[in-house]
């Protein structure tokens, strides 16, 4: 692999080289792949907060970005934007109260 579109999310071994270095999961996976032109969804911190909040009950990372993902779908808007728009929401004071 020797440029940003080789990269192949989906692929397991593209996957583990990168998942295989110590700190590097699969939320920052999926964050460089959206770097890379990729659509995805992050399902960091405070992407989880607010999938917990609409949904009002607690949840995984791996939940979250399946709801976010269907919900782009669903919205008919590309999983990046919605990912950027639940983010700015959360950092933008949203989350309080």
């Amino acid at each position: 692999m020797n440029h940003a579109a080789d990269l192949d999310p989906d692929n397991a071994e593209h996957r583990q080289a990168y998942m295989g270095v110590r700190g590097l999961g699969p939320v920052t996976l999926a964050y460089f792949c959206m770097l890379v032109g990729h659509e995805d969804v992050k399902a960091d911190t405070w992407v989880v907060r607010v999938v917990d909040r609409a949904i009002g009950t607690p949840t995984s990372s791996d939940s979250a970005h399946e709801l976010l993902m269907a919900s782009a779908k669903q919205l008919n808007v590309k999983p990046r934007v919605l990912d950027h728009a639940v983010w700015d929401f959360a950092r933008s004071g949203g989350l309080k109260g």
